[in-house]
């Protein structure tokens, strides 16, 4: 038994010694280089010699292979999900941050029509303000998944290949840009698609999302093109009689019932009046009548967009909200 297990414990080893430096046979390169070559118009030898330089990432590896069980982060209370983002420090940090950058946040208000909390909200939520924008190579990262990915694996070569044309078009070092450890970057955390579809630059130059105010328009624009509706609420304050997600289907992560709907549900609506019709989803992390509840409307499924998560949209608003609660109190408006 004891020589089975080291016998194991060897290939185990041997394997993850190929893997550390290969991030894909040469058939896979070949294939996706004659793919997206001719889809984005990237010289071959540019992309050749970008994936060249990547090395296999095994925490991005180790990151999306399936788990289960009770112990995954969507499956923590909401108090302690909220607890991670929306504490004093960062609050405080949150408000030096608006301070240093009105011009931007008010160029996203009038541009775009979009409120200062929504990308503060975002900013602290992804990169505590930018201290935080992750020290994995993307090239690394993006060219782990793209080839050995169990789930996802046309996602991430799409984006492995919008970064290649991100870094050819702009002339930047692709073995340069350090992110997160699924490819995101920049205080914005974008993806390479979305610096393509949505980063814009405060000074019109070429947008620099490690540059706070390109990363405040940016998420402006992407917010904008994703639907957000200008003076409308994100969500309504609500109380439910404990059997209105028995009957309906709560958190259904999009607008599924009208308001007058849910109304009709034994759902309480809290000192805002709202277009009876408008369409929203009940957001409740359990069946309790005690327990907060939520009805999400339009604007929250459009910052939900940023990050495929009810918490993650509830959380990154509140904290905007209190952020700038707290640069008021400061002179900072």
């Amino acid at each position: 038994m004891i020589k089975k297990i080291l016998f194991i414990a060897y290939l185990s080893l041997n394997l993850t010694c190929v893997l550390a430096t290969k991030a894909f046979t040469d058939a896979q390169e070949e294939k996706f280089v004659d793919t997206y070559s001719s889809k984005y118009k990237i010289p071959s030898d540019y992309m050749e010699k970008a994936l060249g330089k990547a090395v296999f990432q095994p925490r991005s590896y180790q990151l999306q292979q399936p788990h289960g069980g009770p112990t995954q982060p969507g499956q923590q209370s909401w108090e302690r999900y909220r607890r991670q983002f929306i504490y004093p420090a960062m609050i405080n940090k949150g408000a030096q941050f608006m301070c240093a950058h009105k011009d931007a946040l008010r160029k996203a208000r009038s541009t775009y029509g979009v409120p200062s909390e929504v990308i503060l909200g975002i900013i602290g939520v992804e990169t505590a303000y930018g201290g935080n924008t992750g020290h994995y190579r993307v090239l690394d990262a993006l060219t782990t998944d793209a080839f050995n990915s169990p789930r996802r694996v046309e996602f991430f070569q799409e984006e492995l290949a919008k970064y290649i044309l991100m870094c050819y078009q702009n002339g930047w070092n692709p073995e340069a840009m350090h992110g997160s450890i699924d490819g995101g970057f920049g205080i914005a955390q974008f993806m390479p698609s979305s610096y393509l579809d949505y980063a814009v630059s405060f000074t019109d130059d070429t947008p620099d999302l490690m540059i706070a105010n390109d990363a405040i328009v940016s998420i402006a624009n992407y917010i904008k093109k994703h639907g957000w509706k200008s003076g409308e609420p994100v969500y309504l304050h609500v109380k439910h009689n404990g059997k209105t997600c028995l009957r309906l289907t709560c958190n259904n992560k999009e607008l599924t019932y009208s308001v007058s709907f849910w109304r009709q549900n034994g759902v309480s609506v809290r000192g805002t009046e709202i277009d009876p019709s408008s369409m929203a989803d009940l957001i409740s992390f359990s069946n309790l009548a005690s327990n907060p509840a939520w009805l999400a409307l339009n604007n929250f499924f459009v910052i939900y967009s940023y990050n495929h998560s009810n918490r993650y949209a509830l959380a990154t608003y509140q904290l905007g909200q209190a952020v700038v609660a707290k640069a008021a109190k400061l002179g900072c408006r």
